[in-house]
């Protein structure tokens, strides 16, 4: 984020519980307002802003959820990758024993 940057609005705006957080990796300076003091002062007193902001919202939100089904069918590609190989590998491994087996057998 930049300096001037806010966040959380999506959820005050669409009055859902929050979903997101966010860390700082520096000192960082920040100012809340909540849900009451928003519709009080952003909705009733600025309505331009306010439409302004939830039309940005409306994106942002269709865009986070974009990248969270990005991430879910990633990670869900990636366990059946994970999965396919470790079949293949106990595979190799029952071949590995089988063989190792049947050439310490002593035929008479």
């Amino acid at each position: 984020m930049i300096q001037g940057s806010y966040f959380g609005e999506i959820d005050i705006i669409f009055k859902r519980k929050r979903q997101f957080t966010a860390t700082t990796g520096e000192d960082t300076e920040i100012y809340y307002i909540t849900r009451l003091e928003f519709g009080q002062v952003i909705e009733k007193e600025f309505p331009t802003i306010y439409a302004e902001m939830l039309k940005e919202a409306v994106e942002k939100d269709d865009r986070n959820q974009s990248a969270i089904e990005n991430i879910r069918q990633y990670i869900k590609k990636s366990y059946e990758k994970y999965l396919k190989y470790k079949r293949e590998e106990k595979r190799q491994e029952r071949i590995i024993n089988r063989n190792s087996m049947s050439s310490s057998l002593i035929k008479f």
